[in-house]
């Protein structure tokens, strides 16, 4: 299974914007904030 990495650029509320660094592209992946590590922060 491949491991992707993602950049938060938006925090709305209960969830966060990510992207992936390791292609092109303007999508993003909305994520519940729970599931994600206590200490993010917008890039």
């Amino acid at each position: 299974m491949p491991t992707y990495y993602y950049i938060v650029v938006s925090i709305d509320g209960d969830y966060a914007n990510l992207r992936r660094t390791d292609i092109e592209s303007d999508d993003m992946k909305l994520v519940a904030r729970a599931l994600l590590p206590e200490k993010i922060a917008e890039a």
